[in-house]
């Protein structure tokens, strides 16, 4: 639900705060049960990809750095197909 507009009397820090606001994304319910299944599905996937990219370079100096975005593109997006398309083509 919307938050209602500031007063047209309200400052103009307050009004850009409020505008801010407006843009985070709304809360949304998580149980327990589906809190563990986000960590389990994203340290899986990230186990995936650093064991897949072992497979396919291995012993390379900068493999650490390819895990970094990997994990926060799993974590932001669960998309585990791009983060297997990118381990794949640092190999290329």
């Amino acid at each position: 639900m919307p938050a209602a507009a500031p007063p047209p009397s309200s400052s103009l820090s307050e009004r850009v705060r409020h505008w801010l606001r407006a843009l985070r994304p709304a809360a949304q319910p998580l149980d327990g049960r589906e809190r563990l299944r986000v960590v389990l599905g994203a340290g899986l996937g990230l186990l995936l990809t650093a064991l897949l990219s072992e497979w396919l370079l291995p012993h390379r100096p900068g493999l650490p750095w390819l895990v970094a975005p990997l994990g926060a593109s799993a974590v932001l997006g669960g998309n585990t197909l791009s983060a297997l398309v990118a381990a794949l083509s640092r190999s290329a």
